[in-house]
């Protein structure tokens, strides 16, 4: 299950209903964005599935003021499942489907413990990322490259700053969708997040092994899913999702087909029923124009 330049399908796979399919839900980083951009080929595939009749939605962990202003621009996507599905979200009318917010006072407690285990982070909120400013300036100074590009694309979309986070967290009178952190040792992470899951009333995971996202418990990209798909009068099983780490897992597996990355976690790669090539290698676009466009392929996708 390593890397490849084309799709293949996973051992144990469903196939691809094409003529069945009326959702496709991608995840944004390293899925369709490779370092926080889109490449050329894969806006190409998108347009032309969109013009095909197939619905598109974004199923991302960040917030939906994070989101990328070209993806809006593109007028490719219907809906978007943003913080790991806390919030859906008509992206044509800014209507919001369903909200699945952390309650604040969880909220503050959880900060407290990320704090209490030498956590850094920020809170997602429904109109902007709320950061701490000691923790911006130790996230750039301290943590891995790839975590700081990733953080900077989005404190440059929708970053709020703040003195008194906990404070303004209780104040903001917003929904609290999802909080992120980060840890300088995968054993402080672990013992944050074995302290949260005590808690009750909230969801942790690691991507990395010394992050965590937190949504409210119950909250998944499949929840999220299962919402739209009630919206849109269909079901799971007539979507086809596309992500790569350990938040898109539960995505993958309520879909009626999964397209892991090449540079997916192994995990999300064993729930998969077909690997594309890595993000860097415009894998969203080759499996797109091979599952929909290639005539060479019957209806059900028999690779």
């Amino acid at each position: 299950m390593g890397d490849c330049k084309e799709l293949s399908k996973a051992e144990g796979s469903r196939g691809f209903d094409r003529a069945g399919c009326k959702l496709a839900a991608f995840d944004l980083d390293e899925t369709l964005l490779h370092r926080s951009r889109m490449a050329k080929e894969t806006v190409f595939a998108l347009q032309r599935l969109k013009q095909s009749g197939i619905t598109l939605a974004i199923a991302t962990g960040r917030g939906l003021p994070c989101v990328p202003k070209e993806l809006f621009e593109l007028s490719c996507f219907d809906y978007a499942l943003s913080a790991n599905g806390a919030c859906v979200s008509e992206l044509s009318t800014g209507r919001v489907l369903h909200r699945f917010p952390i309650a604040p006072e969880l909220a503050v407690r959880a900060v407290e413990c990320i704090r209490r285990h030498g956590g850094l982070g920020g809170a997602f909120l429904e109109s902007c990322m709320l950061i701490p400013r000691s923790s911006m300036r130790r996230m750039f100074r301290d943590t891995d490259p790839d975590i700081r590009h990733f953080l900077s694309a989005q404190f440059e979309a929708a970053a709020r700053l703040t003195f008194r986070f906990a404070h303004s967290l209780k104040k903001s009178g917003e929904p609290i969708f999802k909080l992120n952190a980060f840890f300088e040792t995968e054993e402080d992470c672990r013992c944050a997040l074995e302290e949260l899951k005590g808690m009750g009333g909230l969801l942790p995971l690691t991507t990395r092994g010394d992050d965590l996202e937190i949504t409210a418990a119950g909250v998944s990209k499949a929840v999220g899913l299962n919402v739209l798909c009630k919206h849109l009068n269909i079901e799971p099983a007539q979507c086809i999702a596309f992500g790569d780490s350990h938040n898109d897992l539960e995505l993958l597996q309520a879909a009626g087909c999964a397209v892991a990355m090449g540079n997916a976690a192994i995990e999300v790669k064993q729930a998969a029923d077909f690997i594309a090539p890595t993000a860097e290698q415009n894998g969203c676009a080759r499996a797109i124009e091979r599952l929909f466009f290639d005539k060479g392929l019957d209806s059900s996708c028999h690779i």
